[in-house]
């Protein structure tokens, strides 16, 4: 059974997200709001999606050395790649007073296996987004 070895908890704000979206879109926005009603909700998402994996990845990096690169790097984009980027997009925009900014949770699990004449942990992260 899994343990967690180390939780780590990130925020991106909305001009980090703006800065992402215009990054991929090549275009300036004034703001996060802006951008999504100029460039389309699921444009804007996309970008996200495409523009976090790296930056969670150093974040996650630089704290722990026990996921090997290749496989952290792999599991963040599986975990990004899952998440609903435009309902999240959506609650950011909609309710600026309750969320102003995007929440990354990243969770290093460490799973022991036993084998014949030794055992061994396995390491691997998990990634979840929300707005907070």
């Amino acid at each position: 059974m899994a343990q967690v070895h180390s939780q780590h908890t990130q925020y991106l704000s909305k001009d980090q997200l703006k800065e992402m979206v215009e990054q991929y879109t090549g275009k300036s926005a004034t703001s996060l709001s802006w951008a999504v009603a100029s460039f389309g909700i699921s444009l804007c998402a996309r970008a996200i999606k495409a523009k976090l994996p790296p930056v969670v990845y150093a974040w996650i990096g630089a704290i722990t050395t026990v996921v090997a690169g290749a496989a952290l790097l792999r599991d963040v984009e599986t975990y990004t790649e899952r998440q609903d980027f435009v309902g999240l997009l959506q609650n950011l925009i909609d309710n600026p007073r309750n969320f102003t900014r995007f929440k990354v949770v990243s969770t290093i699990w460490m799973e022991w296996h036993e084998g014949p004449t030794t055992g061994y942990y396995n390491y691997y992260t998990t990634v979840s987004y929300d707005v907070a």
